[in-house]
């Protein structure tokens, strides 16, 4: 009996999880695609922006990114050249460190990045966006 509501536990987290992925490609129809799943809408709470920022590393074509360290946790990080268009951000990495840095950038050229910190309650709201001008 333990096993199988575990296994249960575990495909409702993932099938949340999956939902929640979809939902964030676009933040205009996100509640719509979560309530049409059959699903809630978690409430927002009241979090405040997490630290991150974006510097330079002093090599050309390279950046890196730093949030605050959560324990238990992975951080999503995603890049792109136009913040306007929703579907336009790429993932660029998943790691359980809170440091990423990207490298391959075009020199001259203007990015944005957030990041986004999944722990064991899911997703929280993606950072602030930051913009720089590569090196």
């Amino acid at each position: 009996m333990h096993s199988k509501e575990f296994l249960l536990e575990v495909s409702l987290k993932s099938l949340a999880a999956y939902v929640e992925g979809i939902a964030n490609v676009n933040l205009i129809t996100a509640e719509s695609v979560a309530l049409s799943s059959g699903m809630d809408v978690k409430d927002p709470g009241s979090h405040q922006p997490k630290e991150f920022n974006v510097k330079p590393t002093g090599n050309p074509g390279e950046v890196k990114m730093s949030t605050k360290f959560a324990a238990r946790s992975t951080y999503i990080w995603q890049m792109t050249s136009d913040p306007s268009i929703v579907t336009g951000w790429a993932t660029i990495g998943q790691a359980t460190q809170a440091n990423l840095i990207k490298k391959g950038l075009t020199s001259g050229a203007r990015y944005y990045f957030r990041v986004a910190t999944v722990g064991k309650e899911g997703q929280e709201p993606w950072s602030n966006t930051i913009n720089t001008i590569v090196l």
